[in-house]
């Protein structure tokens, strides 16, 4: 079989076109991200909501959660962790 110009032409766009088609977005890593900035801002809601603490207390409280190791390695983490495919 015999191809022309215009078929190899054809194919060529075909192929560029097949592979540009391909936008895999990022969907793992930004909802583990998401849901620890969502815990903290429920604990920072907590926090506020309690008419217990005094307005240094509630501060305080706020300071140490955004400065937990625990957390920020965690988000540290996932950013590091590699895809599976």
């Amino acid at each position: 079989m015999r191809q022309t110009n215009d078929a190899v032409t054809q194919a060529k766009t075909d192929g560029a076109t097949s592979v540009n088609s391909v936008n895999p977005t990022a969907q793992a890593k930004p909802a583990a991200k998401k849901a620890i900035d969502d815990a903290l801002k429920a604990k920072n809601d907590a926090i506020d909501a309690n008419n217990d603490l005094t307005a240094e207390e509630k501060g305080k409280g706020k300071r140490k959660m955004r400065k937990r190791k625990p957390m920020q390695r965690n988000k540290q983490s996932i950013t590091q962790q590699q895809t599976m495919q």
